[in-house]
């Protein structure tokens, strides 16, 4: 394994608390599986998927950058200032609305967050052979395979600036220094080797899936083995049961535009209906968005056949193979039973 790449990867979640947030002042997520079903309030939804994506914000410069302007903080690039490399440190903006907004007013300005995630065994076997070299894993590796981190977001007094830093980690629940002058050497590269796990898909079904059909077209013509791999599991998985789509594949409509077509005639998708369009909207989020969390929005329109849906999910979330390792299932109605609602957090 190249030096640039993490030893390990904490593969899924198995706990969020979020503090401050104005949506979530104090809430938390336990006892996460491998698929997650929630039906909280749109607001608590948005504000839940806004917590992992500080999360995962707070471990890379880019995603950083790109989560300031969705959540509004600047209307361009160049209004944004972000420093530190490769975790974030600062940032700063030109307007105070969008950190007013987003914060709790009891929050003290500070946003926290604490997240576990667990590591499967193979991963778990990696770092035990690290820690040979590396002493101050031993006793955490046998308290258990978890990784904790817990971040915080201390915004200035006139909200146009944000200090980011990690504030505590563990390992099987054995601290480890997280200060620059004597955190150990793996913490860094392994933290900004997470930063991309974690990704969301909305599952539409009223109207033609073009950037869904632009992500498979081009991994059927990559040269890239994964990607062709990946585009024939795509398939596949559309063909059979609990989709059932007649040879689903992706073409040039007109010589043009992306399109996923069926059947012998090669009819659009969306002619099958919101359901049929739900459906690669999915799959394409499960196989090419390359995504170990994957948070789904309104997986209601497949709810036809809940319960194969969701374990089909659970067999791609836990298969040798998969790179997916966790689902998120959230609003537009339910599709199946297990939902976790959040409870209080003592503390983040």
């Amino acid at each position: 394994m190249s030096a640039s790449r993490c030893y390990l990867a904490p593969m899924w979640l198995t706990s969020l608390a979020v503090q401050g947030l104005s949506a979530l002042p104090d809430a938390s997520m336990a006892h996460l599986e491998r698929v997650v079903v929630r039906d909280d309030s749109p607001t608590e939804l948005g504000a839940w998927v806004t917590a992992l994506d500080l999360l995962f914000a707070s471990l890379d410069v880019r995603r950083l950058r790109s989560l300031l302007l969705d959540l509004g903080f600047a209307e361009a690039p160049s209004e944004l200032e972000v420093s530190g490399e490769p975790l974030p440190e600062q940032a700063s903006w030109p307007h105070p609305d969008a950190a007013r907004a987003l914060l709790h007013p009891d929050a003290d300005r500070t946003i926290r967050l604490r997240a576990t995630f667990a590591l499967d065994p193979p991963q778990f076997r990696t770092l035990r052979e690290e820690a040979a070299r590396r002493p101050d894993l031993v006793a955490g590796l046998s308290g258990g395979s978890t990784l904790e981190l817990q971040i915080g977001w201390r915004f200035a007094s006139a909200f146009r600036a944000v200090q980011i830093g990690l504030v505590g980690a563990a390992v099987g629940g054995e601290r480890i220094p997280v200060g620059s002058a004597d955190r150990p050497a793996w913490l860094v590269p392994f933290l900004a080797d997470m930063a991309h796990r974690f990704r969301r898909v909305g599952v539409p079904g009223s109207h033609r899936p073009t950037r869904a059909a632009r992500l498979w077209l081009a991994a059927a013509t990559s040269p890239d083995p994964a990607r062709t791999a990946a585009h024939r599991r795509l398939a596949a998985a559309l063909a059979a049961p609990p989709f059932g789509l007649d040879d689903p594949r992706p073409v040039r409509w007109n010589d043009g535009r992306p399109e996923v077509v069926v059947g012998p005639q090669g009819r659009p998708v969306a002619w099958e209906g919101p359901v049929a369009v739900a459906a690669v909207h999915l799959a394409v989020g499960v196989y090419l968005l390359d995504a170990e969390i994957l948070w789904v929005t309104s997986p209601g329109v497949l709810a036809r056949d809940p319960a194969a849906v969701r374990g089909w999910l659970a067999a791609e979330a836990e298969s040798a193979g998969s790179r997916l390792e966790q689902v998120f299932l959230v609003g537009g109605g339910r599709i199946g039973r297990g939902r976790t609602r959040a409870g209080r957090a003592g503390g983040a």
